[in-house]
């Protein structure tokens, strides 16, 4: 991200905040008039549009939102609700993200690690996972770069929900990405939040 990113996210950060008080208002997104598979709460999301790269918004919530503030419906339920062609699907893609947190751990590397990782992704479970190398953006933060996995689009035939979960170990719980202690999850054992650009097709 460059600088005047690092000043858009910290104005962000700060109305995330305040939206972190709001009620939860989760909505169906539609295209023209068309159902996509995506539902989304706005009340603790602070966004803005990134005007660098089409179709791209710059979000920031809380590390405790990231699982909750939008979810995908899977094809099947899609097609019974709407009708096979009467929808579309929304791809989600993380171009990158930074985590902030008062939590020195987070941003220091596990032992024999040369960076922290971390990994914003779908909360399915896609197998092993790589965690991308975690940079300073600004005193407290941590920045990575999107991967291969850093999407979520919805299910084809399984009947679940999908979600973003932010991923701070590895497929095992035990395989440390940061020099935090384990919270019995690969999701953070830190507070703070999250700041990410996506791209929507």
């Amino acid at each position: 991200m460059k600088k005047s990113t690092s000043t858009s996210l910290l104005i962000l950060f700060t109305l995330a905040m305040t939206a972190a008080t709001l009620p939860a208002q989760t909505s169906r997104v539609f295209l023209g008039g068309v159902p996509t598979n995506m539902h989304v709460d706005w009340s603790q999301v602070a966004t803005a549009p990134d005007p660098t790269i089409p179709n791209t918004f710059v979000a920031v919530m809380p590390l405790s939102a990231v699982s909750s503030w939008a979810f995908w419906e899977p094809a099947v339920t899609m097609d019974w609700t709407f009708g096979a062609g009467n929808w579309q699907q929304l791809v989600m893609t993380a171009v990158d993200w930074a985590y902030v947190t008062p939590d020195p751990c987070a941003h220091l590397p596990a032992p024999g690690a040369s960076a922290p990782l971390s990994l914003l992704t779908s909360d399915f479970d896609y197998g092993p996972y790589a965690g991308q190398p975690g940079a300073p953006l600004f005193a407290g933060a941590t920045y990575c770069l999107g991967s291969g996995l850093s999407y979520v689009s919805g299910l084809v035939t399984l009947m679940n929900l999908e979600r973003w979960q932010l991923r701070t170990r590895g497929y095992w719980q035990n395989e440390l990405w940061n020099a935090c202690p384990g919270n019995g999850g690969v999701t953070p054992s830190f507070s703070g939040f999250l700041g990410a650009r996506f791209t929507v097709q």
